[in-house]
């Protein structure tokens, strides 16, 4: 471990591979007909065999290839039809795909309809927690909903979701019963059931607590951000409470020229959060704080206890420059920075990719894209200048697996960023493995009540 000006890397840290997924699929604004793809990419040292298992209606049309090998560094693409996706609505539904390898594996889904898109890195079964807190966005279209998609790979899972204070309705229909603003739904699912709520408001702190692991999406079906020209499909993953963290660096959008927005949720109660001047006090267990970052500009975040920043891409007001769409990413804690990423990306026409790397300005030189020295505009972050951020297009071809790496050791962080006309994705490259709390989750309560 090393520490620079109180930001602190952890060395050796493995996170973001695994060998067990379970994979779900929000629903993607109206038609939702057009396929899902999942990439895999094998980042084991020898061959791997893939299996892969449908839980899903019989009307599904499962691909013809469901078990595949890979070897180091090789790449699968698999296209899967629409009705893997979960219907329009609030809905308990069996519709997932259950990833078992013999080996480390990467998996990211990326779901476009029409240009509405985004793309999540699935977190492993192992890495996956009993405790959230959500980020989503504002329902600025007509048809749009802000969406909390929970799948439970362990049977009888207890699981309560308190909603927060809404800002534009009064109340929603889950399960044949009316819930208004701070209420909690109480369910239990079996694996590889899935509940998908959709709510026509803002979802962002939203208090998701169950008895055993399980794996939480959230976003919005299509919305637009902060301006109006485009509007597109926004969705991560979120990582449980135990793996966010204190410090973070803000990223924005590759070249583009409007602001971004940020949300930064609490976890707990009496949160402190500085983030360049401002210094923010969040009093409760999900209530948020929302800050608008001009293009270029980088900030550190330090908190006092573990809270969650999401990063939302904003809609585009300039018809002669059109380049991006909104999409979230879930930012990763500076602590779980490594000295290499190995990753693939759906080779989408018109789209350029770009990792956007958070590091120390002593570790620059060591860095290389696919072998090759990286050579960009490094800014420094306001609030910590030792740590600079550089937006890199990836040049080579997108058919193959890329790899990033610090030969020198240093450890950094790393995001995707694809972009074209009017849409794109995003999505981080690590998680945090190692737990900033030994939360054990020991006794089934309701999110307010949770003993620990």
């Amino acid at each position: 471990m090393s520490a620079d000006n109180n930001c602190i890397f952890f060395s050796g840290i493995k996170s973001y591979p695994g060998r067990e997924f379970l994979l779900a699929f929000p629903q993607n604004y109206i038609n939702n007909n057009e396929n899902v793809e999942i990439v895999f990419t094998c980042v084991s040292t020898t061959d791997i065999q893939v299996n892969l298992t449908f839980h899903a209606p019989d009307s599904f049309a499962q691909p013809a290839t469901t078990t595949f090998s890979l070897a180091p560094d090789e790449r699968y693409v698999i296209s899967l039809s629409a009705g893997i996706r979960m219907p329009t609505g609030s809905v308990i539904d069996t519709r997932c795909v259950e990833v078992i390898s013999t080996g480390d594996i990467t998996v990211v889904v990326f779901s476009r309809q029409g240009s509405n898109g985004d793309a999540y890195m699935a977190l492993p079964i192992s890495l996956l927690g009993q405790v959230y807190v959500s980020a989503n966005y504002d329902n600025r279209v007509s048809g749009s909903a802000s969406f909390i998609v929970i799948t439970a790979p362990f049977n009888d899972s207890k699981i309560s979701i308190r909603v927060p204070d809404f800002k534009n309705i009064v109340s929603f229909m889950f399960d044949d019963r009316l819930y208004s603003s701070e209420e909690t739904i109480v369910v239990t699912l079996s694996a590889y059931q899935v509940l998908q709520l959709q709510v026509k408001d803002d979802l962002t702190g939203t208090h998701i607590v169950s008895d055993k692991p399980i794996s939480v999406l959230s976003g919005v079906n299509r919305t637009s951000v902060y301006q109006e020209t485009c509007r597109s499909h926004v969705m991560d993953s979120l990582p449980p409470v135990r793996r966010l963290g204190y410090q973070y660096v803000t990223i924005t959008e590759p070249k583009y020229r409007e602001p971004t927005i940020y949300r930064i949720v609490a976890t707990e109660v009496a949160t402190r959060v500085e983030m360049g001047t401002n210094i923010i006090i969040l009093n409760n267990t999900g209530d948020f704080y929302e800050s608008i970052i001009e293009p270029n500009n980088f900030y550190f975040i330090q908190s006092s206890k573990p809270v969650l920043v999401a990063q939302l891409s904003t809609s585009n007001y300039n018809n002669t420059y059109r380049s991006g769409d909104p999409s979230m990413v879930i930012l990763t804690p500076l602590q779980a920075a490594r000295d290499s990423y190995t990753f693939s990306v759906v080779n989408y026409s018109g789209y350029k990719v770009y990792v956007t790397i958070v590091i120390n300005s002593s570790d620059v030189s060591g860095l290389r894209l696919n072998n090759q020295t990286i050579t960009t505009t490094w800014t420094a972050v306001t609030g910590k200048q030792n740590l600079v951020v550089g937006e890199v297009l990836i040049t080579t071809s997108l058919a193959v697996s890329q790899k990033v790496s610090n030969g020198n050791g240093g450890k950094f962080l790393a995001y995707i960023q694809g972009v074209t006309t009017c849409e794109g994705y995003s999505f981080g490259l690590t998680f945090q493995e190692t737990t900033n709390t030994p939360v054990i989750i020991k006794v089934f309560k309701l999110a307010e009540e949770i003993v620990s």
